[in-house]
């Protein structure tokens, strides 16, 4: 009768732990969304995102210790606590989705590419500012990104466009749509946790961190998409089911092309069959679009100027790549260069987890993001749902720490004078700590692989009831 006591104490403090977090969080999106357009007030921003991000930190302290005690005896609280979870995300998000974006301005492209396609056209032909589309400029044509460039998204995104264009022209819609992939996501994660025999108090680290209500709901970026895709297909995997599995992992990265890592772990399965599910599902969606774009090449036109330009050019919060800058001085080289060596690494990488989807994705994409020319605070958000998964104090802390790149935005912190630049300050803060705790991790790994002591036991924050 005392352990039974004490255990509903326990989660009885837990559940008022969980209201506190929640309603503070809340107050937080609530603050943000008096500031927006946020870009026009950096300083507010990142003070208030520095408080969410506390009791982001918070939650994952206390969830290392508690997680356990939420599975709870009652199968009526066991079942309201994913309810719980996920009403508090939906409404994080709904404080933010109304309006404007709040930073970046992509959404506005998004609903450009649905506008085009609705009209008939091919969106890899014509950039925005192109002489051929001027009927169908619209009132925020002006806030378009990068208007002299085609577009960059694949096959599968550029059908949610039209989607979420046929429904409204509004960028409202675009942002609806991806924030609909983000609950989605949270609501798989739940599963795959549940399946895992793990608490879905886990998913809190995703679902109520500022991040993705940031930019999800805030900006409307279309990651979620991909990012629901690659977890449904992980958790596909997982569940036995190969085919599957693999086909749904090449429909996410038609959503963006960061899954495309997975490649060599398709490669190196035992039987064929996952490999043409992935490639086969690719082709089927490049391939409505490939007749207008074999016609182009045949006249000469320029084709994906925007994809060559963001592959070869662009140059934003890299991190090992940038130390690359003072030893190769060609900008090609170093791309090639950091291709080439993530390439070659990820193949005993996908040997070593053949069996362990999640893990070889968590670690090519942590390797993808660490040595990219370009590294956007919501690319980091890829890593979130697998971290719930596989906990890893790494690239958790990257998740919470990459918000001070929005400190660039504003040209009066960017231009400080300062006794160190702000751009060499920023790298520091963000790149030192997360690779100084990848080094730790790996030396307890190594210290305890040479002890023959589990690696679980190095440490309070890993994985647990790995695959």
């Amino acid at each position: 009768m005392e352990q039974r006591d004490t255990q509903s104490l326990s989660r009885s403090a837990s559940a008022k732990f969980l209201l506190v977090i929640a309603s503070s969080t809340l107050a937080g999106h609530a603050a943000l969304r008096l500031y927006a357009p946020l870009r026009q007030h950096i300083p507010e921003f990142l003070a208030i995102y520095a408080a969410l991000c506390l009791l982001s930190m918070a939650t994952a302290f206390w969830l290392t210790d508690n997680a356990p005690v939420l599975e709870p005896l009652s199968a009526r609280a066991r079942a309201a606590l994913p309810w719980l979870i996920l009403g508090c995300a939906a409404l994080f998000r709904l404080v933010l989705i109304w309006g404007p974006p709040m930073i970046s301005t992509d959404v506005y492209r998004y609903a450009w590419d649905g506008r085009v396609q609705l009209a008939g056209i091919n969106p890899y032909l014509h950039a925005p500012s192109s002489a051929e589309l001027a009927s169908l400029r619209a009132s925020w044509h002006g806030l378009i990104n990068h208007p002299e460039l085609s577009t960059i998204y694949p096959p599968l995104a550029q059908w949610v466009f039209r989607l979420a264009a046929t429904a409204s022209p509004a960028v409202l819609a675009q942002k609806g749509a991806f924030v609909f992939f983000d609950l989605l996501t949270i609501w798989l994660l739940m599963r795959f946790l549940s399946a895992r025999g793990q608490s879905a108090a886990w998913a809190t680290l995703y679902a109520w961190h500022p991040l993705p209500v940031i930019e999800f709901a805030g900006s409307g970026h279309l990651d979620p998409l991909m990012m629901f895709a690659m977890l449904a297909g992980l958790y596909l995997l997982e569940r036995g089911r190969p085919l599957a599995g693999c086909a749904v992992l090449g429909l996410s990265a038609m959503a963006k092309l960061a899954p495309l890592v997975m490649i060599p772990w398709v490669l190196v399965q035992r039987r064929r069959g996952p490999a043409l599910a992935y490639f086969g599902v690719i082709a089927l969606c490049v391939a409505p679009f490939a007749g207008d774009l074999w016609e182009a090449y045949r006249q000469g036109l320029p084709m994906f100027v925007g994809m060559r330009a963001f592959a070869s050019e662009w140059l934003t919060n890299p991190g090992l790549f940038s130390l690359a800058i003072a030893v190769i001085a060609d900008p090609a080289a170093r791309r090639i260069a950091f291709a080439a060596a993530l390439g070659t690494l990820s193949i005993p990488w996908a040997l070593a987890n053949r069996d362990r989807p999640t893990a070889y994705a968590l670690g090519c994409l942590f390797a993808l993001l660490l040595c990219s020319p370009v590294v956007q605070p919501w690319y980091v958000l890829w890593l979130l749902p697998l971290l719930c998964l596989h906990r890893l104090w790494s690239a958790l802390a990257w998740t919470w720490l990459v918000g001070l790149a929005y400190l660039m935005v504003d040209s009066r912190l960017r231009t400080s004078p300062w006794l160190v630049p702000a751009s060499t300050l920023l790298w520091l803060a963000q790149y030192g700590t997360v690779l100084g705790l990848l080094l730790w991790e790996i030396g307890r790994l190594i210290q305890a692989a040479r002890c023959n002591v589990s690696p679980a036991a190095t440490t309070q924050f890993q994985e647990t009831n790995a695959p």
